[in-house]
């Protein structure tokens, strides 16, 4: 399974500015203390979707998942310390169809695509899936996301357009497209004599939502799964006020050699759409109208198109 590095560090840098990226939370830490206890399905191994994986893998055997547990509620640490959240769940359930078990690997952010190169992972759980990352590895999308602007309860509109943004003090995420799209904006503003947007950037989601909550900002400009998250248990605290029209997907990442294990996943994972678990999984998190059941392959788009 193992094969040359072939990312150069100026495409992996590119790469991983890419919005999907970021910590959607809003403990700054990772951790998701306020998460549903969400429980994820377990299966008997099925035989016809055993019979697709590569021969090494038939008779059992492990899977090594590369995951940042850092991007609840897709990803995170809960309070027993167990890596877990949507992703993971997909992962652990589709193994068990498939006779395998799941080792959740904790890996940073910049380690999942060349650890899926090098062999040293088998699956990531999961990042946003964009045809520039197309070149490197093959996505199996189960989740539409998107971007949205997160603001707090008491913000003075509960509807925004980005020109009704003039003025107000809105975060994003250093290095994702949220960053050029509030930029754009923001001279929009101007050109209509209006004040410009007060633009804050922040190391990761997690220090954005807190920037919210605390007062130091109107609202952040993250991927939608968070704001949904928060929004859904947080009501109280917060409220989305902007979605923006262009998708993203997150996927699973499978090294594109690995193509046997990669229809067997997809196989198991259509499996659990079909007896409606993926979506009770989903609706668990408040992540329910973000659903993908045809679970299309590297069905992202570019990154910035």
């Amino acid at each position: 399974m193992k094969k040359a590095l072939s990312l150069t560090a100026l495409t992996l840098a590119s790469l991983l500015a890419m919005t999907g990226c970021a910590n959607p939370v809003d403990d700054a830490n990772g951790s998701a203390s306020d998460a549903p206890a969400v429980q994820a399905p377990r299966y008997k191994a099925d035989p016809d979707i055993v019979a697709m994986l590569p021969k090494d893998l038939q008779d059992g055997g492990a899977l090594k998942v590369g995951v940042n547990p850092d991007v609840p509620p897709i990803k995170y640490t809960d309070s027993a310390g167990k890596m877990t959240g949507v992703a993971p769940q997909l992962v652990e359930a589709a193994a068990s169809m498939m006779g395998l078990t799941a080792e959740m690997e904790l890996t940073t952010f910049d380690a999942l695509i060349p650890g899926l190169e090098s062999g040293r992972i088998d699956v990531v759980a999961s990042i946003g899936d964009f045809k520039e990352r197309q070149a490197q590895a093959d996505f199996i999308d189960y989740l539409n996301a998107g971007t949205s602007i997160l603001a707090a309860k008491s913000y003075k509109v509960d509807t925004a357009t980005l020109m009704d943004l003039c003025g107000a003090r809105i975060g994003y995420i250093k290095g994702t497209q949220q960053q050029g799209l509030l930029e754009a904006a923001s001279k929009d503003c101007a050109a209509s004599n209006k004040e410009a947007i007060e633009r804050t950037s922040y190391k990761d989601a997690g220090t954005s939502i807190l920037a919210v909550k605390s007062g130091q900002a109107d609202g952040t400009w993250i991927d939608s799964p968070a704001v949904l998250y928060n929004v859904t248990y947080q009501p109280e605290t917060f409220k989305s006020i902007y979605t923006a029209e262009k998708p993203i997907m997150y996927g699973i990442g499978f090294s594109k050699e690995d193509t046997d294990l990669q229809k067997a996943f997809k196989a198991a994972l259509l499996k659990m759409a079909e007896s409606g678990d993926y979506q009770k999984l989903l609706e668990g998190y408040g992540l329910g109208e973000l659903s993908l059941p045809t679970m299309p392959i590297n069905g992202g788009g570019p990154a910035n198109g």
